[in-house]
């Protein structure tokens, strides 16, 4: 039970390091009831490999810590 919680623990502060080190972004909606609607998105299109480096790694964390109990069951 204790590696489980140890697990949720990491992939929540994997979370909020992930949405530290991210860009922030914003959208916008302008309109009313009479005119059209205009939608606008800005953010930083930057793709430095970090993030699918640390999803990955979360997987993995989580699939080897499953092992374990797996394995630690038998």
């Amino acid at each position: 039970m204790k590696k489980i919680v140890i697990a949720i623990i990491c992939i929540v502060l994997g979370f909020i390091i992930y949405s530290l080190l991210t860009p922030p972004a914003a959208i916008g909606v302008i309109g009313g009831a009479d005119g059209p609607t205009a939608v606008f998105v800005a953010s930083k299109a930057v793709s430095s490999g970090f993030d699918t480096i640390l999803f990955v790694g979360a997987i993995l964390m989580v699939v080897g810590i499953g092992l374990i109990i797996r394995l630690k069951k038998r």
